[in-house]
């Protein structure tokens, strides 16, 4: 056996287990049940709760860019509302604003945050024009759809697939007009903190100081070994 590479690969191995290492959660937000105006059932144009949707790792936060004062039942920017049916296929989404770019934001807390993915949804049984960006929490661009269509009739809706991670958070902003376009069934996790995209936790770098320490004994091992003529 090579000393030298079994350690290498101790070291790799610990490596890929820090990536890996910690309990994960998982949820989706369905926008269904009591989640609106303080806990209490919803109703057109309600307010989704700030709380509906957190946890553990990851904190939800809904910012609806407020553009047409006649639909603005809170704070201007601090909610994004809901609607029961008719964006095509989809029951119970959220929407924002006629001429607004609401936005979901998932606030890593502690570790990193993964989307898996979401649904668009056109009113009134419609094809609308619309796109949306994905953003992590320094405003970097992880991917903008550009014009898009959503939506065909009554019974498709538009489904995306992701597998974006950031220790900074992750936003999905969908718009211009965030009114006659809503989303549901936002796939999300929490995980631990990316290596490389954020500082270590201490237990972390007593595991990777000691492959590394692994590594450099049997270095010197092999450079100490007498050589066979």
């Amino acid at each position: 056996m090579n000393l030298s590479k079994h350690a290498a690969g101790l070291a790799l191995g610990l490596g890929m287990t820090l990536a890996s290492a910690g309990a994960s959660q998982a949820a989706v937000l369905t926008f269904d049940g009591s989640i609106c105006s303080g806990g209490g059932a919803c109703s057109s144009y309600s307010p989704i709760d700030q709380s509906y949707g957190d946890i553990a790792g990851v904190d939800v936060q809904y910012n609806r860019n407020v553009k047409n004062a006649a639909y603005t039942t809170g704070a201007a920017g601090s909610e994004v509302l809901w609607w029961n049916a008719n964006y095509n296929d989809l029951f119970n989404v959220a929407f924002g604003d006629q001429g607004g770019t609401p936005m979901i934001f998932l606030k890593a807390v502690g570790g990193s945050v993964t989307l898996h993915g979401f649904d668009l949804g056109a009113y009134y049984y419609a094809t609308n024009r619309s796109q949306f960006t994905i953003v992590d929490g320094l405003g970097a661009i992880l991917f903008s759809s550009g014009p898009i269509s959503v939506g065909v009739g009554a019974t498709t809706h538009n489904h995306y697939d992701f597998n974006f991670s950031s220790n900074t958070g992750i936003g999905i902003q969908w718009g211009p007009d965030g009114y006659n376009t809503g989303i549901d069934n936002v796939s999300f996790s929490a995980g631990p903190l990316i290596i490389g995209g954020g500082v270590p936790e201490p237990a972390t770098w007593a595991l990777l100081i000691m492959g590394f320490g692994l590594a450099g004994s049997a270095l010197r091992s092999r450079r100490l070994a007498p050589v066979r003529a």
